[in-house]
C-alpha cells in the first residue's frame, strides 16, 4: 500500500545523518566532473568502433552529422523532461504525494518535498530513470549503428549523456545501499536535495529526561 511507502511527518526517533545539496557549489562540481567520465567514455567507444570497425571517422559526412546533431540536442531536451518524469511517475504510484519539478543551471530535479519516503520506495523512484533509459538507449544506439555511422555516434553522445546526468541518481542510490540499509531509513526529497534520516529508537521525550 502507498502508506507503507511514506510517512506524512517524521516520526519520533529519527535523527537526520545525512543531507546532500546539489545546489551547493562544491556538491554541483563533483556531480558535474563525475558526469563527464561515462560522456567520454561511451564517446570514446563509438569512436573507436567507427574508426576501426566502420568506414573510418575522416570519411563522416559533415552534412548528416550536422542533422545528426541537431537531432541529438533535440533529443537531450525530450530526454531531461522525460528523465524527470520517470521519477515523478515512480513517487507518484508509490506514494500519491505532490511532486515538485523544477531546472537549475546545474540539475534538472522532481521531488516530493512534503513526505518522508521509505528506503525502499525511494530507492525505486530514485533509480528508475536509470533503469528504463540504459535499456532505450542500448537498443537505440545499437541500432543507429545499422543506419548511419553519424546517427550512431549522435546515439553514443545522448546516451553518455544520459549516463552522466544518472550520476547524482547513482550516488544517492549506493547511500541508500551502503550507508542506510536499515529499511526503517526515510528520505526526505526536496528534488535538488535529499535528507536522510535514520531510527535510533531514542524519542524526544526520552532525551529531555
Amino acid at each position: 500500500m502507498k502508506s507503507d511507502n511514506f510517512e506524512k511527518v517524521l516520526p519520533e526517533g529519527y535523527e537526520l545523518k545525512l543531507h546532500i545539496d546539489a545546489k551547493n557549489k562544491k556538491t554541483a562540481i563533483f556531480y558535474m566532473i563525475l558526469s563527464l567520465l561515462p560522456l567520454v567514455v561511451i564517446v570514446a567507444a563509438a569512436c573507436l568502433i567507427i574508426e576501426f570497425a566502420g568506414s573510418g571517422l575522416s570519411s563522416l559526412d559533415s552534412f548528416y552529422c550536422t542533422i545528426a546533431l541537431f537531432a541529438a540536442v533535440v533529443a537531450m531536451i525530450a530526454y531531461v523532461i522525460l528523465h524527470e518524469l520517470v521519477h515523478g511517475i515512480t513517487y507518484k504510484a508509490l506514494t500519491g504525494g505532490k511532486l515538485t519539478f523544477g531546472l537549475r543551471w546545474n540539475v534538472a530535479f522532481c521531488g516530493v518535498p512534503d513526505i518522508y519516503v521509505y528506503r525502499k520506495a525511494a530507492k525505486l523512484a530514485v533509480l528508475m530513470p536509470f533503469l528504463v533509459f540504459n535499456v532505450v538507449f542500448v537498443a537505440l544506439t545499437v541500432g543507429m549503428y545499422f543506419v548511419n555511422e553519424c546517427a550512431f555516434l549522435a546515439a553514443a553522445f545522448v546516451f553518455g549523456m544520459h549516463l552522466g546526468g544518472c550520476m547524482g541518481d547513482l550516488h544517492v542510490t549506493y547511500m541508500l545501499d551502503h550507508k542506510f540499509k536499515d529499511s526503517k531509513t526515510l528520505m526526505r526529497d526536496t528534488g535538488p536535495e535529499q535528507f536522510f534520516y535514520v531510527y535510533t529508537g531514542i524519542e524526544k521525550a526520552e532525551t529531555e529526561k
